[in-house]
């Protein structure tokens, strides 16, 4: 079982999102600590969910700097269907020590994310709604970077490759709180 956030983390999730409403985990199938997810009801804004991990971090990156800051993930989009925070946990746990979460990142599923989407991907980019300045935050074990997950089609992996990541970010198609969207095409 996972230890639990220290008190700074929580503090930090209290200041910047709310209340949470519910906990839900994830186990890692390499075993090591599960990993959690703090859901936040319409938050930013009513009829949305948030959900911030906890226990990404507490495993390092393949080939990270053991002084450098370690990712947690955040996921929010315009729904009110709490399996898209549990996939920021899911992800988190089966690619933690596998991956490094870091921008640009995009982790599938073989089925669509939600019972509200036919996205079947997660695209990690920097977080929108924290400012900068509010990405990090330091504990007594040590910083932590939040990312932020994008809903995404499998689709949309041609634009990325054959674009760019601006380009696919950039299109005014790429509705990034709306699980609802249609897939981007260039």
């Amino acid at each position: 079982m996972a230890k639990p956030p220290h008190k700074s983390y929580l503090d930090f999730l209290r200041k910047s999102f709310g209340r949470y409403d519910v906990v839900l985990k994830h186990d890692c199938p390499r075993g090591g600590r599960e990993v959690s997810v703090y859901v936040f009801r319409n938050c930013p804004e009513p009829g949305m969910i948030t959900g911030v991990t906890y226990g990404l971090s507490l495993e390092p990156a393949p080939g990270g700097d053991p002084g450098h800051s370690r990712p947690e993930l955040i996921i929010s989009v315009e729904s009110t269907d709490t399996m898209w925070a549990w996939n920021a946990a899911f992800f988190a746990a089966e690619y933690r020590g596998l991956r490094t979460f870091s921008t640009g990142e995009m982790y599938f599923a073989d089925e669509p994310l939600a019972g509200d989407t036919l996205m079947e991907g997660l695209l990690v980019y920097a977080p929108t709604i924290l400012p900068g300045e509010k990405a990090w935050v330091k504990t007594p074990t040590g910083v932590i970077q939040f990312m932020q997950m994008y809903p995404i089609f499998r689709s949309e992996l041609v634009v990325y490759e054959r674009y760019g990541l601006p380009a696919l970010w950039n299109h005014p198609g790429f509705e990034i709180y709306n699980p609802k969207r249609e897939p981007v095409v260039i």
